[in-house]
């Protein structure tokens, strides 16, 4: 009995830290100097596998994770692992249109805002996509502000895209300025090969609508 009460404080606890740190989410990215100590704390919580509650089965494989993180990170996983539903009780949430490594990577910052993990673009746009989807908007800052370091002639067109789609502005002003000066992407302007949406955001036309036949009475 003693141990379960003990137990609840240590969760009451880490909530409430949790919380304090999730007060940083504004539409504009803060940034806090903080010991390299409580780092190396919330990265070995992040490594206590033995003590994840939650698992991601993902497009290869399952991640796992804390609850008590991950609710207080999103609304919207608050509300799916607080639910009756099969991801409240099961506490399995399907990814399978996501990677393990984007996945491990969106846990990355929510613990931490740091990652050992080597990136690639591909891997930052899933990331970026689940921490959309589960609204965990101070995660997203981060991975849109990476994005912008990683936009080349070849990334272009699927970076130019998510920005648009989801209203990143910050990234969509930075592909809008590499567009201007990159030889590869006035190509695929000119040969109307990118995403209607990321041609309007360029001010290039799309390619017409096909008229409609006239239907002729007999």
């Amino acid at each position: 009995m003693k141990q379960g009460h003990e137990d609840c404080i240590r969760t009451s606890y880490l909530q409430q830290i949790l919380h304090v740190l999730s007060g940083f989410t504004t539409a504009k990215r803060k940034k806090v100097v903080i010991d390299e100590a409580a780092l190396q704390r919330w990265e070995g919580i992040r490594n206590k596998v033995a003590t994840h509650n939650v698992t991601f089965d993902t497009a290869d494989g399952p991640v796992t994770a804390h609850d008590v993180v991950l609710m207080v990170a999103s609304p919207v996983l608050a509300a799916m692992l607080e639910s009756s539903m099969t991801e409240g009780t099961s506490k399995r949430i399907q990814v399978e249109d996501s990677s393990a490594a984007a996945v491990s990577l969106f846990l990355d910052m929510v613990y931490m805002s740091a990652t050992a993990s080597e990136l690639d673009y591909k891997t930052v746009l899933g990331a970026l996509d689940i921490s959309h989807r589960w609204e965990v908007l101070s995660v997203v800052i981060i991975f849109e502000d990476m994005l912008e370091d990683m936009i080349t002639g070849s990334s272009f067109a699927e970076i130019a895209e998510c920005a648009v789609l989801k209203g990143l502005d910050g990234l969509q002003k930075a592909c809008i300025k590499f567009a201007g000066t990159n030889k590869a992407v006035k190509a695929l302007v000119k040969q109307r090969k990118l995403h209607p949406a990321v041609m309007k955001l360029l001010g290039a036309s799309s390619p017409p609508e096909p008229s409609a036949k006239k239907l002729r009475t007999f």
